[in-house]
């Protein structure tokens, strides 16, 4: 996905399965470590069609009607926030699965 329609900058979407296995096979790159660094984890509004489905189902839990993600994220609105909200909880999720991993990966050090 292109990021502010600039070509050089290419981003992944959190919900996409291919995404999730590229983070999970970058840290696997590296071995057994204590933890990894992610730089410039940015939110965006992502409207690829695992996005859009996952949000109709966000949306009928958070606001109790199923809705269409708003084109542009306008925190003032209630669809606006709830597309933020949506944003960090898929964000989280993410990020959560890839501290799963890495952990899974990891051998722990037991004391004596």
């Amino acid at each position: 996905m292109l990021m502010d329609n600039d070509p050089q900058r290419l981003v992944g979407c959190w919900s996409a399965p291919q995404f999730r296995s590229y983070l999970r096979a970058r840290v696997s790159d590296h071995g057994p470590r204590a933890g990894v660094v992610l730089d410039n984890v940015l939110l965006y509004d992502c409207h690829c069609p695992i996005c859009r489905q996952r949000f109709r189902e966000f949306a009928r839990a958070y606001l109790g009607h199923e809705a269409q993600m708003p084109a542009e994220v306008n925190l003032a609105d209630p669809l606006g926030r709830a597309a933020r909200v949506f944003e960090l909880c898929v964000a989280r999720e993410c990020l959560m699965e890839l501290k799963g991993s890495l952990h899974a990966e990891t051998p722990r050090r037991h004391s004596p």
